[in-house]
């Protein structure tokens, strides 16, 4: 998926998760829009395999998994992990 267009033109690539938007939020109600991405240069890497993961709780969390591999045989192949967990300001001391 390419997330922004703007990024592709510089020759940059995307895998993208957004959280389900299945819970209200206090924030943003249900209309959400982030989540995670991993963003790398088409003429340095390919995407082997992404896998996206649905945390199905009340917080819409969300990660992503992508196995990178180089475009030339000395770059070493790569597994780029994000997720986007929750974290409740009120519970920090």
């Amino acid at each position: 998926m390419h997330f922004r267009p703007e990024l592709e033109k510089l020759g940059y690539d995307s895998v993208y998760v957004q959280r389900p938007s299945i819970h209200a939020g206090t924030w943003n109600g249900t209309e959400k829009a982030d989540g995670c991405g991993v963003f790398f240069q088409r003429s340095l890497w390919n995407v082997v395999e992404a896998k996206k993961v649905n945390y199905s709780d009340t917080h819409d969390r969300v990660a992503l998994l992508a196995a990178l591999e180089g475009t030339s045989p000395d770059r070493t192949p790569i597994l780029v992990v994000c997720t986007h967990l929750y974290w409740d300001r009120k519970k920090v001391p």
